[in-house]
């Protein structure tokens, strides 16, 4: 996780080169649960690819 200020920026880092939607449910998780400072997550993994999983989740 990232503090800036008031906000929050989940990180997860995966070994998958293909993630996935359901390799999210920790950081949309913490989203629900701190929803005013976590308005978005990231997920790093070992693929080459930068895509939208999710809305407000990369």
């Amino acid at each position: 996780m990232v503090e800036a200020g008031e906000m929050l920026l989940p990180i997860e880092v995966k070994a998958t080169a293909n993630p996935r939607l359901r390799d999210t449910v920790r950081i949309r998780a913490f989203r629900r649960e701190y929803p005013e400072r976590a308005r978005a997550g990231l997920l790093l993994h070992s693929g080459e690819t930068t895509e939208w999983l999710a809305r407000r989740l990369v």
